[in-house]
Formats: C-alpha cells, sequence, structure tokens
C-alpha cells in the first residue's frame, strides 16, 4: 500500500509539481506588450426583485452593456447564481421559467457570445433541477458547449493565460438549504486535462462559485490542486461580501452580489507582464482606475508576485488603465507625496510615466495615481519596494539594449550584487530580464477604492477590502507614442507556489532531493485527508 502510494505521489510530483506553472515569473515591463484586463461579476439573482426593485435586471443589464463598452476588457466572467429560484418569494423553491427567460433576454439583448462571456452555473441555478438541465438550456455557456464547466485562453506577445471555469455546485439537484457544495468526482481530472491541453500556459487563474472554505466535498483537493499548479487566482461570489485574501500562493478573491449587494458588485482584474492587479467598484462608478505598474506590494497585505525596483533604474516605468464613458481627461501620479509623474496615454485606455529610482532610499515607498474626468476623480495609492543592484554591463551593439537609454538586470546577475537591505520583509533575490516585442491580448477558445489592508481572522489569511476605480480617452483623443525608458524585464522577486521550478538540466541529485520533498508533502496530504 505504501509503495502505491508513494509511486501515484512520485507521478503526481512528475507530472504536475515539477512541470507546474509558476506565478512568480512576473516581470516588470517598460511597455504595455503583456499588459490586459477583464471583468467579473457575480450573484445576479434574476427574480431576486420582483416583489420590490428592478436592481438584478439593471445591473445584469447595466453589467453586459455600459460597463463592457466603457471598459472594453478582454472577457466578462459571471461568478454563478445567474438567477434566483425564488420567483420573488423569500427563499429558493425551484427553477423558474420567466427568471431563465429574463436572464437570457439580457445577456443575449446586450450581445454576450460564448467567446466574450463566461457564465457559470451557482447553487441557485440548480435547486430542484439535477442535471442543471435550465443552466444548460438558457446560460450562454451551457448552450454553447452542453457541458457545466469550461475553459478559455488569452494570448499576448509573451504570455499564455489560461482561465478555468468550474462548477462548484452540486448536481443533485437538491432543494434548499441544501447546497452540498465542492468537487465532485471527475472535476479535478478535467481540470488536469484542460492543463495538459494548454501545455505554454504561462498563468492560470481558476474560477468557481464559492468560496473553498464553503466547500463540502473536495476542500483539501481542491486548495492542492491551486497549489500545486500555482494558481495565480480563485475568483468566487457566494458570500455577497466583498474580500481578498491569499492562501499560500494564490489570491482568493470574492466579489459582492451584483443582484442584493449595495456596493463593490464589479470586480476589474489586470495582469501586467504576468503580475495580476486587482480592485472592486461600485456599480455605475466612474472614473474607474487600477495601476498596473509597479505591482501593489500591500495588495490583499503582501503581494505574494511583486518585484523590486532596482535603483541604478533613472526610468522606473509606472502603468494604468483608466475608464469613463465620455473619456479620461489625465493620469497623475505623486510620488512619496512630494514628486509629480507626469502620465500620457500610450494605447487605448493605458497611461504610462516615469520615475528616478536611483534617488530612492531602500524604504518602501508609495505612489499615489489619479484618473480625471471633470470634477470627477478616483484615486489608488500602491506600495513598493526598491532593492540595490549593479547596472549591468551592456555591450555595445548588444541586440535588444540602447546605451542611450537604461537597461534592465541581466537576467544571470550575480545575487550577491543585492543589497543586504532590501526595504522588503524579504531578502532580495535575483532579478532579471530580456528585451521583447508583440500585441496586446488576443482570446481564444471563447473569446475602489484602493486596497487598503486588514488584518485576517482566522486560517492565519491575510485580507483586503477596497472601494475601487478604472478610464477611457476622451472622443478623438490620440495615443501619444510612449516616451524612451528602459528595456527589456524586470522579474519578480519571490519564488512561486508550489512549482518547483527545476530546470531541465538540473542535476540528478537535485531533481531526487525535490521528488524526495515532493513525495513527503504528499504523504502529509493524504495522511490528514478523511
Amino acid at each position: 500500500m505504501i509503495l502505491r502510494l508513494a509511486a501515484s505521489c512520485l507521478a503526481l510530483l512528475w507530472s504536475s509539481n515539477l512541470l507546474a506553472i509558476t506565478p512568480d515569473e512576473v516581470q516588470y515591463r517598460s511597455d504595455a506588450e503583456d499588459l490586459f484586463w477583464f471583468v467579473a461579476v457575480t450573484d445576479s439573482h434574476i427574480g431576486a426583485s420582483l416583489m420590490g426593485g428592478q436592481q438584478d435586471t439593471e445591473n445584469l443589464n447595466f453589467a453586459t452593456s455600459e460597463l463592457l463598452d466603457t471598459v472594453q476588457p478582454q472577457f466578462l466572467a459571471h461568478l454563478g447564481d445567474l438567477v434566483d429560484a425564488t420567483g420573488g418569494g423569500l427563499v429558493p423553491v425551484g427553477q423558474f421559467d420567466e427568471e431563465w427567460n429574463n436572464y437570457k433576454a439580457i445577456v443575449d439583448g446586450n450581445g454576450m457570445t460564448a467567446d466574450f462571456y463566461h457564465d457559470l452555473p451557482g447553487n441557485h441555478d440548480q435547486y430542484g433541477d439535477p442535471g442543471l438541465p435550465r443552466y444548460l438550456a438558457n446560460s450562454v455557456q451551457g448552450r454553447a458547449t452542453g457541458k457545466l464547466q469550461h475553459s478559455w485562453t488569452v494570448k499576448t506577445a509573451h504570455s499564455d493565460f489560461l482561465f478555468l471555469g468550474m462548477r462548484t455546485c452540486n448536481t443533485d439537484g437538491a432543494f434548499w438549504p441544501a447546497d452540498h457544495a465542492g468537487l465532485e468526482s471527475g472535476d479535478l481530472e478535467w481540470a488536469a486535462g484542460e492543463l495538459a491541453a494548454a501545455p505554454d500556459t504561462d498563468v492560470l487563474t481558476v474560477l468557481g462559485h464559492h468560496p473553498v472554505s464553503n466547500f463540502e466535498s473536495g476542500k483539501n483537493e481542491f486548495r492542492d490542486f491551486l497549489e500545486q499548479e500555482g494558481a495565480s487566482a480563485y475568483l468566487f461570489g457566494h458570500t455577497h461580501d466583498y474580500s481578498m485574501k491569499w492562501q499560500d500562493q494564490t489570491l482568493h478573491v470574492n466579489l459582492a452580489s451584483l443582484g442584493k449587494s449595495k456596493q463593490l458588485q464589479v470586480g476589474l482584474f489586470a495582469f501586467d507582464g504576468r503580475g495580476l492587479s486587482a480592485r472592486a467598484f461600485d456599480i455605475g462608478q466612474w472614473p474607474m482606475l487600477l495601476v498596473t505598474a509597479p505591482l501593489h506590494a500591500g495588495l490583499a497585505g503582501n503581494h505574494k508576485h511583486d518585484y523590486k525596483i532596482p535603483d541604478y533604474m533613472t526610468q522606473a516605468p509606472i502603468r494604468a488603465i483608466a475608464f469613463h464613458p465620455d473619456g479620461i481627461d489625465s493620469v497623475t501620479a505623486v510620488l512619496d507625496s512630494t514628486t509629480e509623474i507626469a502620465m500620457v496615454p500610450v494605447a487605448d485606455h493605458v497611461w504610462q510615466g516615469y520615475f528616478d529610482a536611483s534617488v530612492l532610499d531602500l524604504y518602501p515607498h508609495e505612489i499615489v495615481v489619479t484618473a480625471a474626468h471633470g470634477d470627477q476623480k478616483d484615486s489608488q495609492m500602491i506600495e513598493f519596494y526598491t532593492a540595490h543592484v549593479e547596472k549591468p554591463e551592456v555591450v555595445e551593439g548588444e541586440v535588444g539594449y540602447d546605451c542611450d537609454y537604461d537597461c534592465d538586470a541581466d537576467a544571470d546577475a550575480d545575487p550577491d550584487a543585492l543589497g543586504e537591505e532590501s526595504g522588503s520583509p524579504e531578502e532580495a533575490e535575483d532579478l532579471g530580464g530580456e528585451p521583447g516585442t508583440g500585441e496586446i491580448g488576443t482570446v481564444e477558445g471563447g473569446t475602489g477604492s484602493d486596497s487598503m489592508s486588514d488584518a485576517g481572522a482566522g486560517d492565519g489569511l491575510e485580507w483586503d477590502s477596497a472601494v475601487g476605480g478604472e478610464g477611457l480617452l476622451a472622443d478623438g483623443e490620440e495615443a501619444a507614442p510612449s516616451p524612451p525608458g528602459v528595456t527589456g524585464i524586470i522579474k519578480a522577486k519571490k519564488s512561486g507556489g508550489c512549482a518547483a521550478g527545476v530546470p531541465a538540466t538540473a542535476p540528478p541529485v537535485l531533481l531526487l532531493f525535490v521528488a524526495f520533498v515532493g513525495l513527503a508533502r504528499c504523504l502529509g496530504r493524504l495522511a490528514r485527508r478523511p
């Protein structure tokens, strides 16, 4: 028995951990070639307001029309509880055709298609409906795929992003108050198959309806899956309350209810150089602003994949996306409450400026970015760290470098070149980079207030609450060319998730050591499961 367990764990280690996605392959880029953003909402509960008010239908209509027209995200995800299953009553009693017809009329009327709109099932969508036939017949994804879970990809110039939309509600059709959230047989095998079918994936993001803490089955297995595969984030709804927390190396984001909550119903997410940024906003809040570079080191208390900025960089980029239905007039930034930074549009909705990191001490620094349209403004504060790094030697004529500008740290830079103090709670590690070119992302297979952290309660988790913002170019305004800046990339300061990060040419002794550690962890997990 022990030998069989050991063999299984070694197979899992070899197939998953050593080859797992490493979310800390995050890059501080001088350009916006690896930047894209998307929007997520949840719990529209169509049918909940039939007895007084139209918040459910009005907010879903807004999210699938004006919000999308303004923000122009890569895609929109709906994380479940599409309908209420109450018929306007107080408790769910089963599925109502009128609710599903109203839901379908809104999403179809606003042009939602399966390559753009990713609607997942929630517990309210399955009450009294074993196998979820009404979800399959009326949701955008159900009609398109005939399945209860699906995946899609986004490709940028330098990275591949995989999104797994998983069904976390049960399929037994049990009536309220039963929920039976969690995994069913074959769910993780399906997820593993989607990963295997996308071998070039650089960043994995998982979406579902329930928080992992609510799972009645497969809780430990799902947490292990997120850890082993290095998931950047798990996005969900269900509770109708907004929160962000880190569990291991994965950011867990709980969005408030589109149909029943009064604030923070819209989640705005961006990947910039594979680094994740996130804020939540009220329905109808404009402008909306999200800083995407540098990564906010204080995201949900302590961003697990942020980077330190080398102190030789005299033109360190700061980048943000900003939106307003009538366009953004200006985006400005202030460093450490003293230094103003001019920002200009470098692409649709993307603004960029530069600051001199060489004059900063090795302590935490703050940048406050503000987007304005007339008297309407939204601001976000981010925190970042610097590190002392010897400026790399640049060989004249080397492809991808221009000695008239600052150059990023070499990918093979000596770690001893980093200063003993970095201003971060952790020691500085290698910072590296390489130049690159490309285009902003495209979808395949489917087509706030600022985050100020509070100490988390329970489970040793770090929590973050927010109230949010983002923006658009004014009519007729053309994107200005990007001013000259650093070339290449700066890699993240930390090593990622559960992925071993062992190179293909690692010595056999190292591979055996990693296998031994993975085996011990796997056996430990099996021992603690019921």
